[in-house]
């Protein structure tokens, strides 16, 4: 498995005078995190599809909860762009990443886990 992290600094209009051209846009950083992985895991996970179902960890996102599920980070359709995140702070920035990398540990052993179970395997591990 590849964990693919890309932190982009961005601005967004954060509140009414911003919207009103009264105040500058607020600093923040875009992540999109994306998890590629091999054959055998994704063949693993499609056979358990409840495992995408999980929730990754919690995230909210200018009041609502948008807690991303594990299938939001492994989605071959999102042509490797994956889930966006949005942090306002450094901290909440460093947060973020250590909770993606968290979930990416936890998935690989699972997945590991499932698949020593149903037997043999060999898997090579990028993290």
């Amino acid at each position: 498995m590849k964990i693919n992290i890309n932190k982009e600094e961005s601005s967004e209009k954060l509140g009414v005078m911003q919207l009103l051209g009264l105040s500058k846009p607020t600093k923040c950083w875009e992540i999109h995190a994306y998890f590629e992985l091999n054959d055998e895991e994704r063949a693993i996970l499609n056979k358990h599809p409840e495992i995408k179902k999980d929730q990754a960890f919690p995230y909210r996102y200018r009041g609502t909860d948008l807690s991303p599920s594990v299938g939001a980070f492994t989605d071959p359709s999102s042509k490797g762009k994956g889930m966006r995140l949005v942090a306002h702070t450094l901290n909440d920035l460093n947060l973020l990443v250590g909770q993606i990398n968290g979930v990416a540990e936890g998935l690989k052993k699972h997945l590991n886990g499932l698949s020593s179970a149903s037997g043999s395997s060999s898997t090579v591990t990028e993290i």
